[in-house]
């Protein structure tokens, strides 16, 4: 999985790439969810698929050229898979307060050093409240 994410966020200049810092994410994820279990699960598999039928080797012994085909195909033949392994790589890269030093921003909450939040008239929800709840709680 690392050297798959290597490829989405490759290291460069002095940057680490998306396998050293999100693969923990990745896995955590995995395991917190069956149904995004399986969906890994099955989305390497598929990667190794595709590279031994296309490329007569595992996917970590391709070259450059070759490991791009074989996500693009991916991407094309297993796009939840593909978006979901991508938005977890990059949320997980951007987030990550090594990547952030690196890239020379700060972390944390937008405030209370982030954007001033107008003060509104909280009064205005009191209609809204008084309608009780949308619909019955269930058990």
């Amino acid at each position: 999985m690392a050297h798959v994410l290597d490829k989405i966020i490759p290291p460069s200049d002095g940057m680490p790439g998306g396998g050293e810092v999100t693969l923990d994410l990745v896995d955590k994820a995995a395991g917190q969810s069956p149904g995004t279990k399986k969906l890994f699960s099955d989305g390497i598999r598929l990667i190794e698929v595709i590279a031994q039928r296309e490329h007569s080797g595992s996917f970590i012994d391709l070259s450059e050229g070759q490991k791009n085909e074989v996500l693009k195909r991916v991407e094309k033949d297993a796009p939840n898979f593909f978006n979901t392994l991508v938005r977890y790589a990059y949320s997980g890269y951007y987030s990550n307060l090594r990547v952030l030093d690196l890239l020379g921003l700060e972390s944390g909450p937008p405030q209370p050093a982030g954007h001033q939040v107008a003060h509104g008239n909280l009064g205005l929800l009191e209609n809204v409240k008084g309608r009780g709840a949308y619909r019955e709680a269930s058990d």
